[in-house]
């Protein structure tokens, strides 16, 4: 499910300005970014920003390395409830054949969520 869907306040979700075009609804659901009503609160808006600040500078980088045929790796050191490879992962290696990312967590819980949300998130493992 994309951007088409609407939210519990009438308000499309292409409306939030936070959400990217083309991003996976599910995945931010899922990471408990929106509401199951699809909403923002106001800790996950400043979550959101967070890691699209650092998704600014990262991208272009991943890119290059694409672009010259390479196989765009991330290594996430501290990844938490891993925010930042998840989103990763749905605005960039989504959509391509190659590249990793690996979230680095000592926290066997964190890490453990981690890897069960791949899958309900419709993730790639090994990817």
């Amino acid at each position: 499910m994309l951007l088409s869907s609407p939210s519990a306040a009438g308000k499309s979700l292409s409306q939030i300005p936070e959400i990217r075009a083309g991003q996976s609804i599910e995945l931010l659901k899922e990471l408990h970014i929106l509401t199951r009503d699809g909403k923002l609160n106001q800790d996950s808006r400043r979550k959101l920003k967070q890691v699209y600040h650092l998704y600014h500078f990262i991208e272009p980088l991943l890119a290059e390395v694409a672009n010259r045929g390479g196989e765009p790796t991330v290594a996430d050191h501290g990844a938490g409830k891993s925010y930042l490879g998840f989103i990763l992962y749905d605005l960039f290696f989504r959509n391509r054949d190659r590249g990793h990312i690996y979230g680095i967590e000592l926290r066997q819980d964190l890490g453990e969520r981690a890897r069960s949300q791949i899958g309900r998130a419709s993730c790639r493992e090994g990817v």
